[in-house]
């Protein structure tokens, strides 16, 4: 198995994801660890102000990245930035590799961790906020 990092927005939250797999991964050796590729595209445009009606489209620097990703082995991906998940209907069109939705995957463990509990605290970006990401991917 195969993981790539759709990454450059927001390069520390790239490295952050990166750094919490290492971490988190039960691994005693070098080779127990997953093999992971990160596409660091810096030339992604700004999502928030695309979503906000200010900016450029960020599709097809991120249709680029998840199309490069899999022509490179990646089975998975995963999309560290949150309000890129708005634009996930449009990148999983072009990609045949598993596209994680980071926020569906958070409200599917909450759920499971805490039934019963409705409300929590989310803090995003102007574009996860206006584009309604959040109130979209309830499960």
């Amino acid at each position: 198995m195969i993981l790539g990092i759709m990454g450059g927005m927001g390069p520390a939250a790239t490295c952050d994801i990166y750094n919490k797999i290492i971490q988190l991964t039960p691994a005693t050796c070098d080779q127990e660890h997953l093999h992971i590729i990160i596409d660091g595209n810096s030339k992604i445009p700004d999502r928030t102000k695309f979503i906000c009606g200010d900016g450029e489209d960020p599709r097809i620097e991120m249709i680029r990245s998840a199309i490069k990703l899999e022509m490179m082995g990646a089975d998975y991906i995963i999309i560290p930035c949150n309000t890129a998940h708005y634009f996930y209907d449009d990148i999983i069109k072009y990609t045949k590799a598993t596209v994680l939705h980071m926020i569906r995957e958070t409200a599917a463990y909450l759920k499971m961790s805490k039934p019963g509990e409705e409300n929590y605290l989310l803090l995003a970006t102007a574009g996860t906020y206006k584009g309604g990401i959040d109130r979209k991917s309830v499960v």
